[in-house]
């Protein structure tokens, strides 16, 4: 982030005004970054999920478990049970598969 404001922007204001969001967003500052923070969570779950399915990943337990159970946000925290519901049903029908 430093290279990006400092030397790709020279510093300007807008460069410092996105630093000052980033800092925001990094220490959590706002229900707004937060919310973000939560979003950010949950697409890592759902890159895990999908490199699962459509990359023959046999589990990403780890990407799971350090993103969805920190997700505050009411919404957000729907979103990561539906996915989690998800991929334990594809995990099921895997596993039948592979067992036939």
């Amino acid at each position: 982030m430093h290279n990006f404001v400092h030397e790709m922007l020279h510093n300007s204001s807008a460069a410092r005004r996105i630093e000052a969001l980033w800092q925001e967003y990094e220490e959590g500052e706002s229900k707004e970054a937060k919310f973000v923070k939560d979003l950010d969570r949950f697409e890592m779950a759902c890159q895990a999920s999908e490199y699962e399915r459509n990359h023959g990943m046999q589990t990403l337990q780890p990407f799971f478990d350090s993103s969805l159970p920190l997700i505050r946000h009411p919404e957000v925290q729907g979103w990561g049970q539906a996915l989690a519901t998800e991929r334990q049903h594809s995990q099921s029908k895997r596993d039948e598969a592979s067992s036939s």
